[in-house]
């Protein structure tokens, strides 16, 4: 047999229960946690499948999923090719300073002057952002 943790071929293992999870160690690593015999081992599987542990992977499935559709629905967009001077023009009709910009984004003051330069391309979702806050139009469908 193979111990699970270390690796090692060793004659007899033992099952181990740690952070919620039952291995079959080796001696020398079944230290590490609880070592259960078959009535605890039942009653620990019945509490580690009871726990959060199934809910939050479930969660994160779902959350998946729907970031999944998102993406496929910006990948029909594109963000306009003129996008420096249109955000230029509209943060300074608004008075507003690079830093001032930066803050109501919740952004760095570097990425919009990057931005407003054309060095740097906005993300579909900071775009959208940007849209919001100055009332302009960057993304396009395809």
């Amino acid at each position: 047999m193979q111990c699970e943790m270390c690796g090692k071929q060793v004659q007899r293992t033992h099952r181990v229960l740690i952070d919620g999870a039952v291995l079959n160690l080796c001696p020398s690593c079944s230290r590490f946690g609880k070592i259960l015999d078959v009535k605890e081992e039942t009653k620990s599987i019945k509490y580690v499948t009871n726990t959060p542990v199934t809910h939050h992977v479930n969660k994160t499935v779902r959350e998946t999923r729907r970031h999944r559709v998102k993406k496929e629905n910006v990948e029909s967009l594109e963000i306009e090719p003129d996008y420096p001077s249109i955000i230029k023009e509209a943060r300074e009709k608004l008075g507003w300073t690079h830093e001032e910009l930066a803050n109501k984004l919740q952004e760095k003051k570097n990425l919009i002057g990057k931005i407003e330069r054309g060095e740097l391309m906005p993300s579909i979702k900071l775009a959208r952002k940007i849209e919001k806050l100055l009332n302009v139009k960057l993304l396009e469908q395809l």
